[in-house]
């Protein structure tokens, strides 16, 4: 019972996660359909399961051909590590991981007599590639990218942890081939012990995921977060604002009219780079910095700073200059160094300024923020 009770509190989890996909589908820009895929399967399976073993269906669970869904689930889980990674839409080119599957499964279908001799190598080699592969991406993406921003930093430790489930998945079933090809033990009996060791696995790998939801609900979900405050709830930028209600130049409507069905787009840009700790501690996030950052003309930036930016321009830069400094703080940058300091390493132009906009953003003194912080 205690499997049926993982088994259902598993495919759950998988529910959970997919409707929140769901939500935010049409309006992501990067979302991971290969997630999606991967914990489709994982729910399915953890749900049949749990209904043949509870006896709702008198039909006999259908032990899993091993042949197919090993090769099949390995690039999927692997190219939902690849785009977590690289932060990469879908790709039609990523068709190419999926050519041993393809392969194997010709093979089966024409019955080739040497299939089950060699189906072991082939899919070991087949492993053996994604492993290396995860791993090389991985090391590539803590090298270069981990420490861009505390976001980046919770995406390296979660692709580690999935990179270990992966290399555990591969090992328990194998497990499985070896020791039924040995014959040591009943298949049923083998599989059914694999199949709760994975979803054991899957468990925590879940939990883990729904405790920092940031990760992976999409990138619209993940930026929002760039808006919250601990004591306050900051909204900086409007995708619409009334129109109706403020009188445009002629200039201002002809960019208006260039901005259309773009708008969304460039502030979910500016959203991003904001994210970038590396980026805003070199530079100030004034209009000549954003515009070249993300390429697009200082003129259409002023308009969306003055037609869908809560702030001025010059709040605006002070408030990223506050995000900074709490970026420090949080890493403990006040154990061993002074408030002076910390104002100059956040870009304030004095100790005075960095006061006056933290408390008008935070209602408290950078000390308090830190001693509040440590406390909890």
């Amino acid at each position: 019972m205690l499997g049926v009770l993982i088994s259902l509190v598993v495919f759950s989890f998988c529910f959970i996660v997919i409707l929140i996909n769901l939500k935010y589908f049409l309006i992501n820009k990067f979302i991971n359909v290969y997630f999606i895929i991967l914990i489709f399967f994982v729910g399915v399976q953890r749900l049949l399961y749990a209904i043949f073993e509870l006896g709702i269906l008198k039909v006999k669970f259908i032990d899993f051909n091993y042949k197919f869904y090993l090769i099949f689930i390995s690039p999927i889980y692997f190219l939902f590590l690849k785009n977590l990674l690289e932060f990469k839409k879908y790709n039609s080119t990523n068709f190419k991981f999926f050519v041993p599957f393809l392969v194997i499964l010709l093979m089966s279908f024409f019955n080739i007599p040497w299939f089950d001799r060699y189906f072991l190598v082939i899919t070991l080699i087949s492993m053996v590639f994604y492993i290396s592969y995860s791993y090389i991406l991985l090391n590539k993406f803590y090298k270069t990218k981990r420490l861009q921003s505390k976001l980046n930093i919770r995406i390296y430790r979660f692709g580690l942890f999935s990179f270990f489930f992966l290399f555990l998945i591969t090992l328990s079933i194998f497990g499985y081939v070896f020791i039924h090809n040995l014959g040591l033990m009943d298949k049923l009996t083998i599989f059914t012990n694999v199949f709760i060791f994975s979803t054991v696995i899957w468990f925590f790998w879940l939990l883990y995921l729904l405790m920092n939801p940031i990760l992976l609900y999409g990138e619209y979900c993940l930026i929002s977060q760039i808006n919250y405050s601990k004591n306050k709830e900051i909204k900086i930028w409007l995708s619409k604002t009334n129109y109706n209600l403020i009188e445009k130049n002629i200039a201002e409507t002809i960019i208006e009219n260039q901005l259309e069905g773009k708008i969304d787009n460039i502030i979910l840009e500016i959203k991003k780079l904001e994210l970038n700790y590396i980026f805003i501690s070199q530079k100030e996030m004034n209009l000549e910095n954003i515009s070249q950052k993300i390429k697009i003309p200082k003129y259409h930036l002023k308009y969306i700073f003055k037609y869908h930016c809560n702030l001025t321009q010059l709040e605006y830069q002070n408030f990223i200059k506050v995000k900074l400094a709490i970026n420090l703080i949080e890493n403990n940058y006040l154990k061993d160094k002074t408030v002076d300091s910390l104002s100059l390493e956040s870009l304030f132009t004095s100790r005075v300024t960095m006061y006056k906009y933290f408390k008008k953003f935070h209602n408290q003194t950078p000390l308090e923020y830190h001693n509040l912080f440590f406390s909890n």
